[in-house]
């Protein structure tokens, strides 16, 4: 009997009660032309209905009591494609064509990685005032994003929202700093970039504004701003271990 074919692109999502957002999401996710992928919902142990509705997208379910980083580690060592996809649940892709778009880059060797930065999601943010500044907001963060890429130097910003990576590359590198409760999408693109090129396209995909609404946007800059100090003086104290990833196929 013969094997099934592996997929190219394993798409890895960590979830905790995202019942409004995870339909959406999957959903831009299905629509892909291209066809050869899996999904991968790894469940914080959701107390509504995002298990439920992961479930319709025909995806692999997974539970995981660890924090975002441990989640994401987890589904990259249950995949089977040689591309990582690792998106927010509340990100929805723009382009049906995007995993054609990455799998042409990803074919030149020197690229190991592709950032793909959002545009904000206004859902119920329907003053011309509030959208203006979400989008310059946004447009500082990506191009803030794209100076740190070239400088291999500075934190990038957002790359969690969807972020492409060769698992190869994200197996040598020993995948996402589990230690970090913040800035660990941010730490593994530092040290993707310090192993291969890491390219950025801006713009291909939306991510809500919730964490702004729900906390106010001074609120939430300031929590944001706290995390990445302490997670940047803890790397600093952080004696580094070899990969914890082994392949697994």
């Amino acid at each position: 009997m013969r094997k099934a074919k592996r997929p190219l692109i394993s798409v890895i999502v960590p979830t905790l009660n995202e019942e409004k957002y995870i339909g959406k999401c999957l959903e831009s996710i299905k629509k892909q032309t291209l066809k050869d992928f899996e999904i991968i919902v790894v469940d914080g142990e959701s107390t509504d209905r995002t298990v439920e509705i992961a479930k319709r997208f025909e995806t692999k379910i997974m539970f995981s009591k660890g924090n975002a980083a441990s989640a994401r580690n987890e589904g990259a060592q249950n995949s089977e494609g040689s591309i990582l996809l690792f998106v927010d649940a509340d990100v929805i892709l723009k382009d049906t064509n995007i995993f054609k778009k990455i799998k042409r880059i990803l074919e030149d060797e020197k690229i190991g990685a592709v950032v793909c930065s959002p545009d904000p999601y206004l859902q119920n943010e329907n003053s011309f005032v509030t959208e203006t500044f979400y989008k310059l907001f946004f447009s500082f963060g990506n191009f803030f994003s794209q100076i740190s890429l070239k400088t291999k130097r500075l934190c990038v910003l957002m790359p969690g929202f969807c972020l492409f990576v060769k698992k190869s590359l994200f197996q040598k590198v020993g995948g996402f700093e589990e230690d970090l409760s913040f800035y660990e999408d941010a730490d593994l693109v530092l040290k993707l970039q310090k192993n291969s090129d890491v390219v950025f396209l801006a713009g291909e995909v939306f991510s809500s504004v919730r964490r702004y609404s729900k906390l106010g946007f001074p609120k939430a800059n300031l929590y944001y701003f706290v995390s990445t100090l302490n997670s940047f003086f803890y790397k600093l104290r952080l004696k580094r271990t070899k990969p914890k990833l082994e392949p697994v196929r």
